[in-house]
């Protein structure tokens, strides 16, 4: 008697999307390429992004004021992580910064410059230098949340604070790696 063997294969329809932010973004668009979101909108969770989609930067500058820095509250998975990165080959500037809080996780964040675009101060600072008085944003990736999230290629420069990483008092469920 012959033997019967049966293959069952299983595939996923689940697929990724790609998400657009410029600096003309407006939260009334849809994130396509053609009507991007603010970058502000597209970090904070607020948007239907699922793990394993990514946000394209456009070529631009994003400034963040009066606060001066960009809230990221994405949630990716381990093998399907949420990439934050330019479009290929623009140069994204983000004046201010990131901070990454809760519930953030397996977040990429990628190929960005990330600065400060105040006048630095002329003269040295000392650790006794209220950071208030310089009338200048700290800046920088402030690390507050966040877990298996990477950073990749980032140049931080022009900050009072480069990377910041920090637990806050209540949380006790944060790791980087």
């Amino acid at each position: 008697a012959a033997a019967m063997c049966s293959l069952f294969v299983y595939v996923s329809t689940a697929s990724s999307a790609d998400w657009y932010v410029s600096p003309k973004g407006t939260p009334f668009n849809d994130g396509s390429e053609k009507s991007p979101w603010p970058l502000a909108l597209a970090l904070s969770g607020e948007r239907n992004i699922q793990p394993g989609d990514t946000i394209y930067l456009m070529e631009g500058t994003y400034r963040r004021r009066p606060k001066e820095r960009f809230v990221v509250k994405l949630v990716g998975k381990p093998d399907a992580p949420i990439r934050v990165q330019p479009v290929p080959g623009a140069r994204v500037i983000i004046d201010g910064g990131l901070r990454v809080e809760q519930p953030s996780r397996s977040v990429w964040i990628r190929d960005l410059e990330i600065m400060i675009s105040e006048p630095r101060p002329e003269f040295p600072l000392s650790p006794s230098d209220d950071i208030a008085d310089l009338e200048r944003p700290a800046g920088g990736l402030e690390l507050v949340g966040g877990k298996e999230c990477k950073y990749i290629n980032l140049i931080i420069h022009d900050c009072l604070a480069g990377i910041v990483s920090y637990q806050v008092i209540g949380q006790t469920d944060i790791t980087q790696e």
